[in-house]
């Protein structure tokens, strides 16, 4: 992740999750329906602990091999009380073919903070 004071923070939740060798869905099953958190979220939260509030960038990586991964509908919608335009920057597990769309780009359509005024 990358804030506009050029913080910089590591995603390490993909590290204790795949320890119980988890697959896609049941990962999915594990944070849609037990209330976990995902490692986005979990680096905002982070960050808004610290006092970060303005986001410009957000990288996203895990080990799933042969695919970008991108973030779940939680994830986008979280991101999206920050700012549409913040740049997403998904990785495919070898860290080398990527794929970077604003957040307005990959949540058409989406409600933020400026429909609250």
């Amino acid at each position: 992740m990358s804030t506009h004071d050029d913080l910089s923070l590591t995603e390490s939740q993909l590290e204790t999750l795949n320890k119980y060798n988890l697959t896609k869905d049941e990962l999915n099953n594990l944070y849609q329906r037990r209330g976990a958190i995902c490692a986005e979220r979990s680096a905002l939260c982070t960050s808004l602990n610290q006092q970060y509030r303005h986001f410009k960038a957000l990288g996203i990586i895990s080990d799933i091999a042969n695919e970008i991964i991108t973030p779940c509908g939680i994830c986008r919608q979280f991101i999206r009380e920050f700012g549409k335009e913040i740049t997403l920057v998904m990785f495919q597990s070898n860290g080398q073919e990527f794929m970077i769309r604003t957040l307005e780009e990959i949540l058409p359509f989406s409600f933020g903070p400026e429909q609250l005024k």
